[in-house]
């Protein structure tokens, strides 16, 4: 059945479309890693693939960045503190409290 709007058309997602890219930057890797083992030359192509592998890397970034992006910096209220749970503290008690 054909869409009729564009944006039903386009129905992967970015992670799809990187991981389908990442494949075909892999096999064009691959490709060239023979061409070399057989003396076939490729070494031309290597500038192609470290600019492609690049472009990769930015946007694979843009799309799972960093993990801590998504966590707060503050202490969550849930968890409980040191002194809600486990061990108390012992008391600092000096020689003069004592008497």
């Amino acid at each position: 059945m054909k869409a009729c709007h564009k944006s039903y058309q386009d129905d992967e997602s970015r992670e799809a479309k990187f991981r389908k890219s990442l494949r075909s930057f892999f096999g064009y890797n691959f490709v060239i890693f023979i061409l070399m083992i057989l003396g076939m030359g490729g070494v031309v192509l290597w500038k192609i693939s470290v600019i492609w592998g690049a472009i990769l890397a930015f946007r694979g970034y843009s799309i799972y960045g960093s993990e801590e992006r998504d966590t707060p910096s503050y202490p969550m209220e849930d968890e409980p503190s040191r002194e809600q749970y486990g061990r108390p503290k012992r008391p600092q008690w000096k020689d003069k409290d004592l008497v």
